[in-house]
């Protein structure tokens, strides 16, 4: 009866994409809740979710042991998190009912950022030199005293999504950034009673996504990710897919694979943010779950084997899961391309979607906001009003459509 269902924990943006993958091998699924129903991280996030694919749903109330009780009358295999808010939960899970899962005794080193460079650094692999506080003098202390005076990032201890990320060069920009964070809660709804501050690292950003089987590890694909300064904060541009091959895949390849040892990652999706520097790879962090939003969907279109049906057969069968040495193989070029407003109010009609639908390389798209919604300036990944999504062979015209994307995305939304 085990072998037939599996515990999936907050089912919502790519982790939208598990079940229906698992149903097709016969395995029937059971979402768990973990996020406070209604709120506007459980609106935002939940659209992607499709109750059709479950068994049914729990809502986590917090009484941890009557929800060990509903789900272990199942006999599930595993408990896998589906997206970022659902990773502690799914690991006291997998570890109470000893379960292919991550041991919820080191999940705190795989989210909490301090903690996570901490153990790199004690594990000998690169890490940035980081800093945490609640007290804004003591920040301001180490501003100079570790930090050499900036520049500096600034950012929670244990969010997602670039949230209140921040580069700062000077002292007043270090301590707004601190109190924009202190005391708030994030974007994952977690309480932010600390605030990291983080050397600024030079280099290109990468990013390295993994499928795991008992401590052995996949890389399913890796990106090439840009960013842009918005005022003080950092977001999203671009990410393009890369071959597996290559002087720099290599390198992020084994760094990443030493990452996820050191940081005790051993069952499930996860995506490695690295940057490149002359010295090498380091890690930026670790997110335990699937990359975001419709790219694990786009990357069936790009690559031969792809990271769902790797874990969705070792849910059946062990000897599904193989450890493949050479990698995977790029048959079509991808990008993911994030929206920007600079705008803010009420949309009132929305404009170009033909032309941007009209694009070579066009695959999909995903609207946050419509007519009638509120729209914000852009901040960090959850205030982009959007994504588009690109795919063709030739990877000149995704380079020539993320221009046009640019050109267009101003008038989108009409405010």
């Amino acid at each position: 009866m085990g072998k037939n269902y599996c515990v999936i924990v907050d089912a919502y943006s790519s982790g939208a994409l598990i079940a229906p993958r698992l149903k097709e091998i016969g395995v029937e699924c059971i979402h768990v809740n973990s996020i406070v129903p209604n709120s506007n991280l459980y609106n935002f996030l939940r659209g992607a979710y499709d109750e059709s694919d479950f068994l049914f749903e729990l809502d986590y109330n917090g009484n941890f042991d009557d929800t060990i009780s509903a789900v272990a009358a199942y006999g599930p295999v595993c408990v896998i998190a589906g997206c970022h808010t659902g990773v502690l939960l799914a690991d006291m899970m997998g570890t109470k009912l000893g379960l292919h899962s991550n041991n919820a005794e080191t999940t705190e080193m795989r989210i909490n950022k301090f903690k996570m460079h901490a153990r790199l650094r004690q594990c000998g692999l690169s890490y940035i030199k980081s800093y945490m506080s609640n007290d804004l003098d003591e920040f301001k202390t180490a501003f100079y005293s570790v930090f050499g005076g900036g520049p500096v990032i600034v950012k929670p201890k244990d969010s997602a999504a670039t949230d209140s990320v921040s580069l700062c060069y000077n002292e007043s920009e270090m301590a707004a950034a601190f109190n924009g964070i202190i005391h708030k809660h994030n974007l994952m709804n977690i309480y932010n009673d600390d605030v990291l501050m983080q050397e600024f690292i030079k280099g290109d950003e990468y990013t390295v996504n993994s499928v795991s089987f008992q401590g052995r590890h996949i890389i399913t694909d890796i990106w090439d990710g840009r960013k842009v300064k918005k005022d003080r904060h950092i977001i999203y541009d671009i990410q393009n897919l890369l071959p597996y091959e290559g002087i720099i895949q290599n390198s992020l390849v084994e760094y990443t694979k030493n990452v996820l040892d050191a940081l005790g990652f051993e069952f499930g999706f996860s995506h490695c943010e690295v940057f490149m520097t002359e010295h090498g790879p380091v890690l930026i962090e670790l997110n335990p779950r699937l990359f975001g939003s419709q790219v694990p969907k786009l990357t069936f279109n790009c690559i031969d084997e792809c990271p769902i049906p790797r874990l969705v057969s070792s849910v059946i069968s062990e000897k599904s899961f193989v450890n493949v040495e050479n990698g995977y193989r790029l048959k079509n070029h991808a990008a993911v391309v994030d929206l920007i407003s600079n705008k803010q109010g009420i949309v009132k009609a929305l404009n170009n979607i033909d032309k941007i639908e009209a694009l070579e390389s066009f695959w999909g798209m995903d609207f946050h906001v419509n007519v009638g919604d509120e729209i914000k300036a852009t901040i960090d990944l959850f205030s982009s009003p959007g994504t588009v999504f690109l795919f063709h062979t030739d990877e000149s015209v995704i380079a020539k459509n993320h221009a046009d994307i640019r050109r267009l995305e101003g008038e989108v939304f009409l405010v």
